[in-house]
């Protein structure tokens, strides 16, 4: 049975403070200068950091539980589709892959 405490003034507060940082911390990144190139060189290391984390963490003694994989697989198509995407956009979507 899923039991929620009801909600208070506190937590719409505290919600409130938390999407008015993360607003102000995405507004900062937009800011920051970068070529497509270089966004795109980003998105490819973090796709390989992702899928090092996921083959490193989905077996073996230490596994971590599977919606943890299932959760860092869709980031890693999320990383991987906003990378073909800009290549498209770019017109440069000659190479699909890594």
């Amino acid at each position: 049975m899923n039991y929620r405490l009801p909600r208070t003034s506190v937590d719409s507060l505290a919600k409130a403070t938390e999407e008015r940082l993360i607003r102000e911390k995405l507004a900062a990144a937009r800011d920051v200068e970068m070529s497509d190139q270089a966004i795109l060189d980003h998105l490819d290391k973090m796709a390989r950091s992702k899928i090092w984390w996921i083959d490193t963490n989905s077996q073996g003694r230490n596994a971590r539980p599977a919606a943890d994989i299932a959760t860092q697989r869709l980031h890693l198509a999320a990383l991987v589709k906003a990378r073909d995407l800009l290549k498209k956009g770019s017109g440069n979507a000659t190479e699909s892959g890594g």
